[in-house]
């Protein structure tokens, strides 16, 4: 996940300050991952403007493709300040800063659709960035020379800085190994792809792989290093490795980083052999790590994995590498607890990983879902999940191509300058998902030298490495809604894994706060308030209770993982700069659809088909009818004494459109019905004949299941269920809210109205609530809280208290992970549900009925954080 801007973007300087030229433009250069720039390829002249998000400073190396031999590049970050028109701007004299040109590697030369003449990249240090501020940097062609640095052709070498280096095997032309501070890691770093199955999709063990199964042959062909070309300077050192004319890739060590860099390049994967191809990255080293390794939970805390196992049943993989491979949003590990030794890798995009060996990792270069990372998997057969065609995306003609990073840290567990390399990995984590945002204004000398004296700081002061403003939104006039952050786990380090005490009077440049009010993670609902359901199962574990300290009245204490959200009553000061950061995601929407199709329909053939029909109808029949209704029995249930939140559930992903051929006669919506008496020693929830399992086209996730349930309560778990009558009782469930956010915009107040009704009734009960659906189109827990917190936000504002949502929902692999029920529970939901269970789990729970459980998030956190959770049938 990225954040991106639009490519165009206005920024206003006081004139007092600037002279005439009070507008500043501001461009993006979005094509940066093909190292192409216009605007900086094609200008003498021209001024850099570098936004750090992050709420301390931060010094970030940036590249920028240029056309020119030599460039001098002046900084203006000084130590004299004034105040003016209370933005703090610094002003020193001009200093000239390091810069080093480095040849763009020849693969991305020969992309055929880069339209560039940039041969190199200028590359410099940008320096102590001040907290959610700017600064600028004056860039010009020079008459000098020498700041080029040099190249050369090698087998055997070293790269690195006083740190870190990295040595090169003579024969192979691979890694070899990696020193961090004396100590030496044995590593081999190698590009191969599996072959992915081709199948007949009659079982699970003859399967195609496909977009939304990974089915791989355990055969991998290897590819083997044809060239290697060394760039050294003053700033970083590279190898430029080419393994094929399909995957490349170059090694990078900058001066005063402790992790080397890998960026690869992949495509197009080539199909003239028949052949559908996974290619991965695999890291194999020295270490004993006796089948456990780690991945990340949402970007956030670290799972332990062992390999062919499973803590709550007894596995058995007829799959073995798709069955060893996880969710990695930022991060994958393996230790050597023997030697104190710790292996890791930080991506930068979301993709999967596994340990199939020891001391082994390897990262598939896009996600297990093709569609859902710019894609890089090519497969030639359909894997019959509902896509309907094969995972062969093309661009200009060929297949895609893929460029992306990895960063690798090597070294003792106990780190280094009393930190740990467990601390180091998630203060780069930061630095990677929040990224300096780079701005480039042309102009003429006279222009940029008028403005570019200038840096603004967004906060009164630093914070600490271990605290993050997430979020600094305002909400009106004179209120603004703050997200305060400890970013690392509990015992993760000695000291910055310690409660850290923040003053919010202190923070904010310009805002002078009177009142503060703590609310729910979403923000939309203060958290006194809040009242849940709380959870126990028959393994119930005691959990600490984690304190929420507001003192002074205005000083607040972090713990470890805690996210603290507030709401915040300012004076304001006319003038201020506003910045909003925008989280970019992309909903996954079904393959090759928009979201148009899916809201308005796609195929003609199919009548109605189109999520506004579900609406439509829904809204309709619950009208002619009051004693029907949709959501959940809530207030029955309130009567007895407990609330199920499990109860005759029908769910339909709107986002992956309706096969509208099975829809009955009256209109209604509904995909299938299914009628069955339940015991309760059979099955716990609610199920459906083995025979409507999958529609016709292979989605069987659209559906309707009818039943009439009680409740029973057992002391050693959640609530259970048994069905006695049979009697129909419908049930919707709307999971993106900006679906419903397209239909509302369409409807007359009138039509409005009948809807706000049956939800104030009870006949209509909101599920989920998010913008878009947070495990397929965020993976990151920073953007699914974002998008949690507008869906909620519309939803409440939209119809009041009856239309918040309390049962959250999820269906992907990415949101099957503690931090989605950590974050549901923050935001008030009292249980959450989900899909695609492991099938093995699956009938290993409905023999022990145990489908639902209590879903335990981070120890750092406590019980609160807990979640009732059930799964699907």
């Amino acid at each position: 996940m990225r954040s991106i801007l639009p490519h165009r973007t206005f920024m206003y300087y006081p004139a007092t300050f600037v002279g005439n030229n009070s507008n500043l433009e501001l461009k993006s250069c979005l094509l940066l991952n093909i190292s192409l720039c216009e605007e900086t390829e094609s200008s003498e002249d021209f001024l850099v403007t570098i936004y750090n998000p992050i709420s301390h400073e931060v010094s970030q190396y940036v590249r920028l493709p240029v056309s020119g031999d030599s460039y001098t590049v002046t900084d203006y970050n000084g130590n004299a300040a004034m105040l003016m028109t209370d933005i703090q701007l610094l002003i020193s004299p001009r200093e000239s800063v390091v810069s080093q040109l480095v040849p763009i590697p020849q693969s991305v030369l020969n992309i055929p659709y880069r339209n560039s003449s940039a041969l190199n990249e200028l590359v410099f240090r940008a320096t102590d960035l001040p907290p959610l501020g700017f600064t600028s940097y004056h860039v010009t062609v020079s008459s000098s020379t020498g700041s080029s640095g040099t190249t050369r052709q090698s087998n055997d070498t070293n790269i690195g800085n006083t740190g870190i280096s990295l040595e090169i095997n003579a024969t192979t032309g691979l890694v070899q190994s990696i020193t961090n501070n004396g100590v030496s890691v044995a590593v081999q770093q190698e590009f191969l792809y599996y072959v992915g199955a081709e199948g007949n999709n009659t079982s699970s063990d003859t399967w195609a792989s496909g977009a939304y199964k990974l089915n791989i042959l355990e055969t991998f062909m290897d590819m083997k290093i044809s060239s290697s070309l060394i760039p050294t300077g003053d700033l970083v050192e590279e190898i430029h490795q080419v393994f094929s004319d399909w995957a490349s890739q170059v090694i990078r060590v900058y001066k005063e980083e402790s992790h080397v860099e890998l960026e690869w390049l992949v495509g197009p994967i080539p199909i003239n052999d028949n052949k559908g191809k996974e290619p991965i990255s695999r890291f194999t080293t020295n270490l004993s790590t006796n089948k456990i390794f780690y991945t990340d939970s949402n970007g956030r805390e670290m799972l332990r994995r062992e390999r062919n196992h499973r803590p709550t049943w007894d596995v058995k993989l007829a799959e073995p590498a798709p069955g060893n491979y996880y969710p990695v949003t930022s991060k994958i590990v393996v230790t050597d607890e023997d030697k104190g030794l710790e292996f890791a890798v930080l991506n930068d995009r979301a993709q999967g990983g596994a340990s199939m060996k020891d001391g082994q990792i390897e990262i598939m270069v896009s996600t297990l879902r093709g569609s859902q990372s710019g894609v890089h998997r090519r497969l030639l057969n359909d894997d019959a999940k509902g896509v309907g065609e094969a995972l062969n995306e093309t661009a200009y003609g060929e297949g895609l191509i893929a460029r992306g990073r990895h960063f690798v840290f090597a070294g003792e567990i106990a780190g280094s300058d009393n930190v740990s390399l467990a601390a180091q990995e998630r203060l780069l984590a930061q630095r990677i998902l929040l990224a300096p945002w780079v701005f480039i204004s042309r102009g003429s000398s006279a222009q940029t030298r008028s403005i570019n004296r200038k840096q603004f700081v967004g906060l009164t002061r630093p914070l600490l490495e271990n605290v993050q403003v997430l979020t600094l939104e305002p909400q009106d006039s004179r209120t603004v809604l703050l997200r305060l952050e400890h970013i690392l786990e509990r015992n993760e380090d000695s000291q910055l894994s310690q409660d850290v005490t923040v003053a919010l009077q202190d923070i904010l440049v310009g805002l002078d706060i009177t009142s503060v009010k703590e609310m729910t993670l979403d923000g939309n609902k203060e958290l006194s308030s809040l009242e849940r359901l709380s959870w126990s199962s028959t393994d119930t574990k005691e959990r600490p209770v984690i304190a929420r300290k507001i003192e002074d009245p205005f000083t607040i204490t972090l713990s470890p993982f805690q996210i603290r959200t507030f709401l915040s009553c300012t004076d304001t000061v006319p003038g201020m700069l506003t910045v909003h950061l925008i989280p970019h995601s992309h909903d996954d929407l079904g393959y090759r659809k928009t979201v148009d199709q899916y809201y308005y329909g796609k195929f003609s053939s199919i009548h109605k088909a189109g999520v506004q029909y579900i609406i439509d109808t829904v809204a309709d029949v619950l009208s002619k009818d009051p004693k029907k209704r949709t959501g959940l029995d809530v207030q029955g249930l309130k009567l007895m004494g407990c609330r199920n939140v499990y109860e005759g559930l029908l769910y339909q992903t709107t986002r992956l459109g309706l096969n509208m051929d099975r829809v009955d006669k009256d209109g209604r919506g509904k995909l299938w019905e299914g009628k069955r008496r339940l015991s309760v020693k059979q099955r716990h929830g609610v199920s459906r004949e083995e025979d409507y399992r999958a529609e016709r086209d292979g989605n069987a996730r659209n559906c309707i299941w009818t039943c009439d349930t009680d409740v029973v309560r057992r002391a050693d778990s959640a609530v259970r269920l048994t069905t006695n009558n049979l009697i129909e009782w419908d049930i919707l469930s709307t999971v993106e809210t900006a679906f419903l956010w397209m239909w509302w915009q369409e409807q007359d107040e009138a039509v409005r109205n009948v809807y706000r009704n049956l939800i104030n009734s009870g006949q209509i009960e909101l599920i989920g609530g998010g913008w878009v659906m947070n495990d397929e189109a965020s993976s990151h827990y920073q953007a699914t809280i974002d998008q949690f917190a507008w869906g909620l936000r519309w939803l409440e504002k939209t119809f009041g208290v009856c239309g918040r949502p309390r049962i959250g929902w999820q269906i992907d692999p990415f949101g099957h992970s503690k931090e989605t029920a950590s974050i549901m529970a923050q935001m008030g939901f009292d249980g959450l549900f989900f899909s695609r269970l492991d099938y093995q789990d699956k009938e290993s729970r409905l023999n022990t009925s145990t489908m639902e459980m209590v879903w335990e998030a981070s120890e750092s956190l406590g019980e609160s954080t807990e979640e009732g959770t059930n799964t699907l049938q």
